[in-house]
């Protein structure tokens, strides 16, 4: 709405000018008084019609265009990353599976898990007042391979950070990928009874990778890395 637009619609007619002019010169005080009280609410009504149209519309428009950007960059990682996956060429990935949260009296777990596109993998775990796990190995090839495959299929059905609502002390994981020192970070509940109560599923894909990572971390862990 154009300053122009305002001008019009707050300027009054000459006809109603003189109306309004012919009133307060031959009617009381009280008429005058009630002439008065109706322009001012008048132009209340109208200041308030002004400020609903111009200020939620802007705010809608930069939310939505934020969102849009974010919804663009992310989409545009999981293109590349699946790209790369389908030429065989993981040089310069590198995916990291996550897990925080928990009942603080049953402790909390912290958990990270992470892969790269030259075949290491590392883990480090943190489970209530313990002390920290860390340790490292070298997978097969075909292995990484498989692994990543099973991320690209499913992390459509994971969510961004800006979309990321859970019920406090949900135990919440995440997947982030790197490509050529781009990252893209997605979330979700790790417990499958949560995903059901919540209404958070995942692909079964998803499912299948989040179940490798856990238990190549355990693994890992058990037997010290190399």
């Amino acid at each position: 709405m154009t300053l122009q637009n305002l001008k019009l619609l707050t300027k009054l007619s000459p006809a109603r000018e003189r109306s309004f002019s012919d009133q307060r010169n031959s009617g009381s005080g009280l008429g005058q008084g009630l002439i008065n009280l109706s322009t001012l609410s008048g132009s209340i009504v109208l200041a308030a019609l002004i400020f609903s149209m111009v200020f939620p519309v802007g705010c809608q428009m930069n939310y939505g265009k934020e969102k849009t950007m974010n919804n663009s960059i992310e989409s545009e990682a999981i293109q590349k990353f699946r790209e790369r996956l389908n030429q065989g060429n993981l040089a310069g990935i590198n995916v990291t599976y996550r897990v925080s949260g928990g009942m603080p009296a049953e402790g909390r777990i912290e958990e990270e898990f992470s892969v790269s596109g030259n075949n290491l993998a590392t883990v480090r775990s943190v489970t209530g007042t313990n002390l920290p796990q860390e340790a490292s190995a070298e997978f097969a090839p075909d292995q990484v391979q498989s692994l990543l495959t099973q991320v690209g299929q499913g992390i459509d059905s994971l969510v961004p950070r800006s979309e990321a609502r859970f019920l406090p002390d949900s135990v919440v994981g995440s997947i982030t990928f790197e490509i050529d020192g781009e990252q893209a970070t997605f979330y979700f509940l790790v417990d499958e009874e949560d995903r059901r109560s919540q209404n958070k599923p995942i692909a079964p894909a998803m499912a299948e990778a989040i179940d490798t990572f856990s238990n190549l971390s355990k693994q890992l862990l058990q037997r010290g890395g190399n």
